[in-house]
């Protein structure tokens, strides 16, 4: 159930990932336009009504953010954030960094004094708890599959048993299954080559050097913290390298690797533990 349960999340996070990111407004309609399919009795049966669920609770979870992600600079977001202005900014001290808080009518963005995003806090998110909510929508979905897929079995054996009964000239009392309805499976992402890839011309901090392609898990202001990061992944196997952006960020980069697919591969595996997990091109 779990390898099951993994598929499905890597499924759609590659599709959110490739999706533009919705309105708070248009995502909290989908997740009601989805919560209300999920409870008429003939759509709950369904695969699809509950990965729709799982997805538009994705969506509602990333829609306060927006476009924006970690390691931006303020004139990049400026550029698609349009008319979406801060209410208020003032510098502040989280932990021994000091940082500049823009706060905004549903999130605050912190930025290090290089003027690069270094943490997102949602306020007012569009629905309470929506990764729990698309968690339990997976796991339904895995249920109704599970189900379809033991509805078709039992009409397979049942018509073998019956076939071999005639054969030996022998009566059988079928009673027949109703209902049964073909069994939706998921295929597992294996083109890669639509993935999202940010390309950066870095310079290697810590570590034995990057190959082509690299998956990056954290991106931080402060060389401590990146290599704190680093230290704690190398404590887990891993072999973390750190590098330093352009934009004076420092990347955990998690694993490097020469193609493209084995680089998404990876992402993909540790998506549960770093959901911005995203992967790096060096120049």
């Amino acid at each position: 159930m779990k390898r099951i349960l993994i598929a499905l999340a890597v499924l759609l996070a590659v599709q959110v990932a490739d999706a533009q990111t919705k309105s708070p407004e248009a995502a909290k309609k989908a997740v009601e336009s989805a919560e209300a399919a999920s409870k008429d009795a003939k759509k709950a049966t369904k695969v699809a009504t509950w990965l729709k669920l799982a997805s538009s609770y994705m969506d509602a979870y990333n829609a306060p953010a927006g476009s924006a992600w970690l390691g931006a600079s303020k004139q990049e977001l400026q550029l698609i954030m349009g008319n979406d202005r801060p209410v208020s900014v003032e510098e502040v001290v989280l932990g021994t960094d000091q940082l500049i808080k823009e706060t905004y009518s549903n999130k605050e963005f912190y930025f290090s004094p290089a003027g690069q995003l270094v943490l997102i806090n949602v306020t007012q998110p569009v629905v309470e708890d929506a990764l729990g909510g698309a968690l339990e929508a997976y796991k339904k979905a895995y249920e109704k599959a599970q189900a379809q897929q033991t509805s078709s079995t039992t009409v397979t054996q049942v018509n073998s048993s019956a076939d071999a009964s005639a054969q030996n000239g022998t009566v059988v009392s079928v009673t027949p299954v109703q209902n049964v309805t073909p069994v939706q499976t998921v295929t597992p992402v294996t083109d890669y080559s639509n993935v999202t890839v940010r390309t950066e011309d870095v310079t290697l901090v810590n570590g034995t050097g990057l190959k082509a392609y690299s998956v990056v898990v954290g991106s931080f202001g402060v060389q401590a913290n990146a290599i704190a990061l680093q230290n704690k992944l190398n404590g887990q196997s891993y072999q973390a390298q750190v590098v330093k952006s352009p934009s004076n960020m420092y990347r955990v980069i998690l694993s490097t690797h020469n193609d493209k697919a084995s680089a998404a591969q990876s992402r993909d595996k540790v998506r549960g533990t770093y959901p911005d997990a995203w992967l790096l091109y060096q120049k």
